[in-house]
């Protein structure tokens, strides 16, 4: 999978392209989620806090943004199926800055067809605002942006920044640039004017086997600070 920057002045977003130049957006509304509450830490609101997280970029005008709370169990697991979830991983494979990761796949033409979520269940995590702990909701936001189509943001005000702090419950709020960035994907209206690619980023990329599609699984990790 290619990174192709796109920016406009005074922001500074990023989405993820195919080789064609197409941006990688999810295949079919509403986008479903499943929380998987197995192992997850007792916080208060937790449940919330995820819907709370979807919520967020359902909620940008003029984009054609939709999600769906899914009902059932299914296990905490990275699975190229038919079931995205979000979880916490206690055995976490990805180092220990790395607070959350979320994983898709993708077709030839960029649409996104699967993705799961899951969350460092090593550090600490608040839904209160809590200022020793990491937020729940900015966290599973960043990466629900990723899930999207959206990379890393260099505003550093952005959700799509690439690092959250600890008590940065403000990351729940989409700013300009995310909104800018996801309307680019999802908005009802012509890309942004001047709009230029100027080369490629990094993702981490393998193939997926079993498939009559060429899927592509890409790992976004959001970092702490």
């Amino acid at each position: 999978m290619m990174t192709i920057l796109l920016v406009k002045t005074a922001l500074a977003w990023e989405v993820q392209t195919t080789d064609a130049g197409e941006a990688y957006h999810w295949a079919e509304m509403p986008l479903p989620y499943l929380w998987v509450d197995e192992g997850a830490p007792d916080l208060p609101a937790l449940e919330g806090a995820i819907d709370g997280s979807f919520a967020a970029w359902a909620e940008v005008s003029n984009a054609r943004i939709e999600v769906r709370s899914e009902e059932g169990t299914a296990p905490p697991r990275i699975a190229l199926d038919d079931i995205h979830t979000v979880f916490f991983e206690h055995d976490w494979p990805v180092g220990d800055e790395a607070l959350a990761v979320a994983t898709s796949w993708a077709d030839a033409s960029g649409n996104v067809v699967a993705y799961d979520i899951r969350v460092n269940a090593s550090i600490p995590w608040s839904t209160t605002g809590a200022q020793t702990a990491f937020d729940l909701q900015a966290a599973i936001t960043h990466e629900v942006g990723h899930v999207l189509g959206l990379e890393h943001s260099e505003a550093a005000d952005a959700t799509m920044y690439a690092s959250h702090a600890m008590g940065e419950t403000w990351r729940r709020e989409l700013h300009a640039d995310d909104r800018e960035a996801i309307h680019f994907v999802y908005g009802d209206t012509e890309p942004l004017d001047g709009a230029t690619g100027l080369g490629p980023g990094c993702s981490t990329t393998g193939a997926a086997p079993g498939w009559l599609l060429p899927i592509i699984p890409a790992l976004f990790l959001l970092k702490r600070r």
